[in-house]
């Protein structure tokens, strides 16, 4: 990825660092934050890569990073305190499914907190962390507020891969762009701004690691990378502008939640062995709720599936 073309695309300001491959892009902004001695942000500082040789997701999973995915990290300081601060992985999800959307006409639905799910597969998944400042720092600043890392990966240039249940299928942003020959339109119908496609090879994934096996395209991923980072700052400017109020959200969140009315089971190390109910929606502070018969109980986190016959 080219990060002048990625500066020149962007709206907002942050600091941007662009990689080849990295670790984690999570643990590359902790690791730019502890060797810059900071305990506050003058702007926000966002990492990216098409790869990640040890990237993770929610509940300790692994989250496979091939080439040709789009991986983003950000070092964020919005003046919000931890407890406020558990909504912004919903927030996070409404944003990424914004522009996401803007890219294909398959509907893109949020599944409960922040994955992004299209037919069904899984677009993209995101994780938030809080970052440890040095003790020696937080005793001598006057600023309070945590610092967080909010990571995102998106499956752009991956294939689509069929998992043994549902919702544990990959789906990339590739298969759901709708080019002129597919939808069969005029080229001034498509979006003037998405992103460019262009033929796979010269280091971008064509699916098997073969460039030379495959025919097709891959998407550019320095336009989305743009787009991404200024839907999320605007995002969570609206959400700072709101109070942190989530309630300002609450209706457009459940009114792009999948398993909205659905009969599901929610597990976790914390819920053992599982909670079922019917999904009615969620809270004020971005919990699930679960209807079983007249009780409604409230999940502050876990893994949701469908409930099996």
């Amino acid at each position: 990825m080219d990060a002048e073309t990625i500066k020149n695309l962007l709206k907002s300001e942050c600091t941007l660092v662009v990689e080849d491959s990295v670790t984690s892009t999570n643990d590359e902004v902790a690791r730019l934050l502890q060797g810059s001695q900071q305990s506050s942000l003058v702007k926000p500082l966002v990492v990216i890569s098409s790869e990640q040789t040890a990237g993770r997701g929610r509940l300790g999973r692994s989250w496979v990073s091939l080439p040709g995915g789009l991986y983003i990290s950000f070092a964020l300081q919005p003046q919000a305190t931890l407890q406020q601060a558990t909504t912004l992985p919903l927030i996070l999800a409404l944003a990424l499914r914004s522009v996401l959307q803007e890219f294909c006409t398959t509907k893109i639905h949020i599944k409960w907190p922040n994955d992004l799910l299209a037919d069904t597969g899984k677009l993209c998944g995101i994780l938030v962390e809080t970052h440890n400042v040095p003790l020696a720092l937080t005793e001598t600043s006057s600023d309070p507020w945590p610092i967080l890392i909010v990571g995102i990966g998106i499956n752009v240039n991956r294939p689509g891969i069929e998992g043994e249940k549902a919702y544990e299928q990959v789906k990339g942003l590739v298969e759901l762009v709708e080019t002129t020959e597919k939808v069969g339109i005029s080229g001034a119908a498509y979006l003037s701004d998405a992103p460019k496609l262009k033929h796979v090879g010269d280091n971008e994934y064509d699916g098997d690691g073969d460039s030379d096996s495959d025919v097709g395209v891959s998407l550019s991923l320095e336009p989305i990378a743009a787009k991404v980072i200024d839907a999320v700052l605007s995002w969570i400017d609206s959400w700072k502008l709101a109070g942190f109020d989530f309630s300002v959200f609450q209706e457009e969140y459940q009114r792009e939640l999948i398993l909205m009315g659905k009969d599901v089971t929610v597990s976790d190390s914390h819920v053992m062995p599982f909670t079922r109910g019917i999904v009615t929606g969620v809270d004020v502070h971005g919990r699930l709720l679960l209807q079983d018969g007249g009780v409604i109980t409230a999940i502050s986190a876990g893994d949701v599936t469908l409930k099996q016959p």
